[in-house]
């Protein structure tokens, strides 16, 4: 009918007005650079990890649990450098700007077998 035809037509409309921008945008591999060879704040988390290893070999972790809120001690242990790896640049540069200095993060979307190589010889 002339009724669903006019509908059909203002639904269109609507559906072409809306625009809903990318969250990310990711930049194209090139010859130049290539994303999956690379992780963000590599050098100074290599820094890091090289500074923990010559003072003690090992990184104090403390895990807080439920039994250990009426202590009001966590659980503190001895655990081998690593690396932490999270999503994007800028969870990086927050947990560097809070003392978490053994931070990388993954160029692109995903998180290749290239970079998890990367990490484990970082």
């Amino acid at each position: 009918t002339d009724d669903n035809a006019k509908n059909n037509a203002k639904n269109d409309n609507n559906n072409e007005k809306k625009f809903t921008p990318a969250k990310y945008i990711n930049s194209p591999d090139s010859l130049v650079f290539n994303k999956k060879n690379v992780l963000y704040n590599r050098h100074l988390a290599k820094r890091a990890l090289d500074e923990i290893s010559l003072n003690k070999g090992k990184s104090r972790v403390s895990v807080a649990t439920k039994m250990d809120e009426e202590k009001k001690d966590p659980i503190t242990f001895d655990a081998p450098p690593a690396v932490v790896i999270v999503e994007g640049y800028f969870d990086a540069i927050a947990l560097a700007n809070v003392g978490v200095k053994n931070v990388v993060a993954s160029m692109g979307t995903a998180l290749p077998l290239e970079q998890l190589r990367i990490a484990a010889e970082t």
